[in-house]
């Protein structure tokens, strides 16, 4: 029961610090990525998708399209979200974000988190690495705008990896994208 305890507890404590970090980039339709110089987050938009994982003590990564439940994490090492925002127009820009949270159960600290995302129409990843201030959580926000519309359909490529006091652990690419559309 106690574990169940500080388990809600460090997931109710991770959605609380994801306001914490954030990294802002520029995408268009034919062009990379480019981050510019300013870091904020809205928190302010439509979720467009996410997905939850979970890393057992074995390195073996589960992903799933509904929360994962409680009792599945008894054997989790790490459990998290990636999630996908659509912050609607500014300045004639259409804006996004992805989110990155992770919680680190039992006795795993994260000591290095990467969050890398990859727009649609993008080459390359945009990659935010960070040192948690939290030992037990890992969050980030990457945000990116296309200028005008942007795509119709708009898609993100998302992964990370994790190095903590249990080994390094890593989350394939997996791609966000509105369910609706599919």
């Amino acid at each position: 029961m106690r574990k169940i305890a500080k388990k809600l507890l460090s997931a109710l404590c991770a959605i609380t610090l994801l306001l914490s970090s954030s990294m802002v980039a520029l995408a268009a339709e034919t062009e990379s990525a480019v981050i510019p110089q300013t870091k904020e987050t809205s928190n302010q938009g439509t979720l467009v998708d996410i997905v939850y994982f979970s890393i057992d003590g074995n390195g073996e990564v589960k992903t799933s399209e509904v929360p994962i439940s409680t009792y599945g994490w008894l054997d989790d090492r790490i459990t998290g979200s990636f999630s996908f925002y659509d912050l609607g127009m500014k300045n004639g820009n259409h804006y996004y974000e992805t989110h990155m949270n992770a919680v680190a159960i039992d006795d795993v600290t994260f000591s290095y988190a990467k969050f890398s995302a990859k727009p649609k129409s993008n080459t390359e990843y945009i990659d935010s690495e960070t040192l948690p201030k939290h030992k037990t959580f890992a969050n980030d926000v990457i945000q990116y705008y296309y200028t005008g519309d942007g795509p119709s359909s708009p898609t993100v490529s998302v992964k990370a990896s994790f190095t903590t006091n249990a080994g390094t652990y890593k989350i394939p690419v997996h791609t966000l994208k509105n369910p609706i559309e599919s």
